[in-house]
């Protein structure tokens, strides 16, 4: 049994591998933010639009927003056509984060 469970690991691995090589892509260099949905993503910027830091703080300290860091390995999760933002996942994470389609490589 141990085999088996060994086996069917060794062999998503492979699948995983061969099927998300070309999907990789990195987070640039710069200061980005990503958040936990479209909508706080869409909400921060607004608030940095109309320059009220105060709110995007506030944002960021609940925690429905995060500091990317550049070199961070991410997979598309959800691309939107004329759409300034982009939902990401982070390599070893399960939730989609939204950002700017700058913030990732092309």
């Amino acid at each position: 049994m141990a085999n088996k469970a060994f086996c069917g690991l060794l062999v998503w691995g492979l699948l995983v591998g061969v099927a998300h090589a070309e999907y990789e892509h990195t987070i640039v260099s710069g200061n980005w933010i990503g958040c936990v949905s479209k909508d706080a993503y869409e909400k921060l910027v607004g608030f940095a639009v109309a320059k009220d830091m105060e709110a995007g703080a506030r944002m960021m300290m609940s925690g429905q927003c995060t500091m990317l860091q550049a070199g961070t390995t991410v997979y598309l999760a959800d691309v939107e056509i004329f759409s300034g933002s982009i939902g990401i996942r982070v390599r070893g994470q399960t939730q989609t984060i939204w950002t700017a389609r700058e913030a990732v490589s092309r």
